[in-house]
């Protein structure tokens, strides 16, 4: 993506706070649709490709060049069921499994001070994460 102005400000044509383009692959598997205890389970793999964005706004000191990323996810999940009925649904997801060590164009904190531990100037995006969800369905009738 780019954007540029008319005229120039402090010597750059880039409209500021334009994001990086990304790509983001997806392949799912799904297993088993209809089953006893399990349904709608599936498996999948996840590439989200954000690349370099080049045309930053230099003017005033505003923006900087972001280098690109890959970050793969992978998540696996399905519905418990018993009696023809879903009891719940249950998901895991694992994000940034090679723990990419990336910062988002658009992130303002990426132009704080240098951080003496890493060396590495700004605050960088979260690394590996799991996330565990579980969706239990409530449903209420009203009795007489």
């Amino acid at each position: 993506m780019r954007g540029t102005l008319s005229e120039a400000q402090d010597g750059s044509n880039n409209l500021p706070f334009i994001p990086a383009a990304r790509l983001i692959n997806e392949v799912k598997v799904e297993l088993r649709k209809n089953g006893q205890s399990l349904r709608n389970l599936y498996l999948k793999a996840e590439l989200d490709n954000t690349f370099a964005q080049h045309h930053p706004f230099y003017g005033y000191n505003t923006e900087t060049a972001t280098p690109a990323y890959s970050l793969l996810n992978m998540g696996v999940g399905g519905d418990i069921a018993r009696n023809g009925k879903s009891l719940c649904s249950l998901f895991f997801t694992a994000a940034n499994i090679t723990d990419v060590a990336y910062q988002n164009h658009l992130s303002r904190l990426k132009y704080a001070a240098e951080n003496l531990v890493t060396g590495r100037t700004g605050v960088y995006n979260m690394g590996r994460n799991f996330v565990v969800k579980l969706n239990v369905p409530l449903s209420f009738e009203k009795t007489k």
